[in-house]
């Protein structure tokens, strides 16, 4: 399930009131923990430690597909609410939506992300395996977040549905085989006069502004990013692994990385190359031997948690209120958790922040994070926070002091911050244009944007961002 904001924001476990939950919502809740992964829930032990062996199996394949067998420096995170009135309405925000799982990223911390989960029946394919596609497209961006922390959303939707259909067998993964809930959509049972579909133009799904660029969308794209990543793993897999190293890596450039893909797969063929390999119809699957599934080490955690878990959630069910309050609640339990504290900026106003960073570094003087944020508010020297903190980690402040409380003069100190290590990263190039733009300094805010084209159009990309140096010009929001 898709969040319409870039990243969506997490409460870290916090209270917030108990009263008026129904009797049978104050579920017990246990945590199932191994080195990959961290399972919390409220089902039945036996019913949780079936869900665990199903989560963990597919981590283990997903991390063996890419290559990457050691244990991840962090477990990755997911939460299974029993509870199906919990789940919809409280934590979806409607009654209506009926959604099985939805993924939400901490500001601040791109690489861990977690996974929320309603009940099994809700996720559980029904096949003799009892595996289902939608939980693990959902766990594959939690996973491939842990390896490749910057993920525009071909890259992040493209990896996620090509490891849909994949297959356990005995000590082996199967995987990459076709998708037939994506084949459907681009090639119709009954085509007419016999011509198929062809999927997107590849212009409209390289989109590479994360911040505050538009998210590709509509029922076309998710197919379309399937077959392109599945085009690049089988047809140019040199380019396609040297490419996932470059985004991997600690120091790489994803805009680096990806001129060099474009440079491999020729770039002005790839459409038509695309549409011969759907018609082509040759979807071959790849074999990796997989570890067998860690035995969980149990928690009990008592009847209260559920009021917990519940707090980290409200945010997304775009319960400000409730979510300032149960924040409030969780700070006087731990007032120097860096998560609950990036969280409850979130809900402020800016006129708020100065004071609440202020305390932030008196109960937490060791907080680089809470160092630099006084900084940029202070409009003090930022120096060394790039380095301290890293390139992405000041992105994303940056995103949560503009986005979200509307601080701009800050989270351009942040975004200039980031820019001189990233130099060939134009996304953040494009989201200090856009801050300018907000603070009513058109004149940089275009002289950004233009050197943002010109580096796009390098890349195969300039319409995109063609669009939003117009915008800027007409003095108009991008």
């Amino acid at each position: 399930m898709s969040d319409p904001r870039p990243l969506t924001l997490l409460l870290l476990l916090t209270g917030c009131v108990t009263a008026g939950l129904r009797q049978e919502d104050r579920a017990h809740w246990r945590r199932l923990e191994s080195a990959r992964l961290t399972l919390t829930t409220s089902l039945d032990d036996v019913e949780a430690r079936k869900a665990f062996a199903l989560l963990e199996n597919d981590v283990v394949a997903i991390l063996a597909i890419f290559g990457e067998r050691q244990t991840p420096v962090r477990p990755v995170d997911v939460v299974v609410v029993a509870s199906a009135y919990e789940f919809d309405t409280r934590l979806s925000g409607t009654s209506e939506v009926k959604a099985a799982g939805f993924v939400i990223r901490f500001p601040g911390d791109p690489a861990h992300p977690i996974l929320v989960l309603g009940p099994p029946s809700t996720w559980l394919a029904t096949n003799p395996r009892g595996e289902s596609s939608l939980a693990r497209h959902e766990l594959t961006h939690v996973v491939s977040a842990h390896l490749f922390p910057y993920q525009p959303p071909w890259l992040g939707e493209g990896i996620a549905t090509w490891l849909e259909p994949l297959e356990h067998e005995p000590g082996l993964v199967v995987f990459g085989g076709g998708n037939r809930s994506k084949l459907a959509l681009l090639l119709p049972r009954v085509p007419e006069r016999g011509k198929q579909p062809d999927p997107r133009p590849i212009v409209e799904l390289w989109s590479a502004s994360r911040m505050f660029g538009a998210t590709a969308t509509g029922v076309g794209f998710y197919p379309s990013v399937w077959l392109l990543v599945h085009y690049l793993a089988n047809e140019r897999a040199e380019a396609w692994r040297r490419f996932l190293e470059e985004v991997a890596s600690e120091h790489g450039q994803f805009d680096e990385a990806f001129g060099h893909l474009t440079a491999a797969v020729e770039l002005a063929s790839l459409d038509a190359n695309l549409a011969r390999y759907l018609h082509d119809g040759r979807f071959v699957t790849g074999r990796v031997a997989v570890e067998p599934a860690s035995e969980p080490r149990t928690v009990e955690l008592g009847a209260a948690t559920w009021d917990l878990v519940r707090g980290r959630l409200l945010l997304r069910a775009r319960n400000d209120a409730a979510a300032g309050e149960a924040l409030e609640h969780g700070l006087t339990l731990a007032p120097a958790d860096e998560s609950l504290r990036l969280q409850k900026i979130s809900t402020m106003k800016a006129s708020a922040l100065p004071a609440f960073v202020d305390d932030w570094v008196k109960v937490a003087p060791t907080s680089q994070t809470a160092r630099y944020l006084r900084r940029a508010l202070h409009a003090e020297a930022m120096t060394g926070a790039a380095q301290d903190l890293g390139a992405e980690a000041c992105e994303s402040l940056a995103q949560l002091l503009i986005e979200y409380v509307g601080s701009f003069d800050a989270g351009l100190r942040f975004l200039e911050e980031a820019l001189p290590g990233s130099h060939a990263r134009y996304n953040l190039l494009d989201s200090k244009a856009w801050a300018l733009a907000a603070l009513g300094r058109w004149e940089a805010a275009a002289e950004t944007e233009r050197e943002v084209v010109r580096r796009a159009h390098v890349a195969g990309q300039g319409a995109f961002f063609d669009q939003r140096l117009a915008a800027i010009l007409r003095h108009e929001l991008p």
